[in-house]
């Protein structure tokens, strides 16, 4: 892996990281008292968020950001079309969150309504973050068309 992409996922992860944290600081806040015992997220209550269940979230978005590096990077899968990708990273990161909520207890596995909650933000999450990542890319392409433009010009 080259050193720029490895700059891409560790920037990509931290900043990912930092909001993250802020919004469960916030979320514990307000639900922590009420969820204590309910969720290993909450396990100090209202107090803040745990040292393990903060590494775990950093472990969470880190294989999510590699796979979105292995996924979204053409120079290693050259013929999968964009559409095919998005489904197979939104798969990836939907089962990696199922995974990490079986192996550390996030929330009871039985509970439909904590299910029900964790798709429907995880679809926000996902329509957010496909719209984001469709404009920047689009900002990218008339970044590189105008540079492009200007070095054409240079050159006549």
């Amino acid at each position: 892996m080259k050193r720029s992409a490895i700059k891409s996922i560790l920037t990509h992860t931290f900043m990912i990281y930092g909001i993250l944290t802020l919004l469960l600081n916030i979320f514990t806040l307000l639900f922590g008292d009420s969820s204590y015992g309910y969720s290993t997220m909450f396990s100090l209550s209202g107090q803040g968020i745990g040292t393990a269940t903060s590494f775990q979230f950093l472990g969470a978005i880190a294989i999510i950001n590699i796979l979105n590096h292995v996924l979204m990077s053409d120079s290693l899968i050259i013929k999968m079309n964009r559409t095919l990708r998005m489904g197979v990273l939104f798969t990836s990161v939907f089962a990696v969150m199922i995974a990490f909520t079986a192996m550390f207890g996030w929330f009871p596995l039985d509970d439909i309504k904590a299910w029900a909650m964790f798709i429907i933000c995880s679809c926000v999450c996902i329509t957010i973050s496909t719209i984001v990542s469709s404009w920047s890319k689009k900002q990218e392409d008339m970044n590189l068309e105008e540079a492009l433009r200007r070095a054409k010009e240079e050159n006549t």
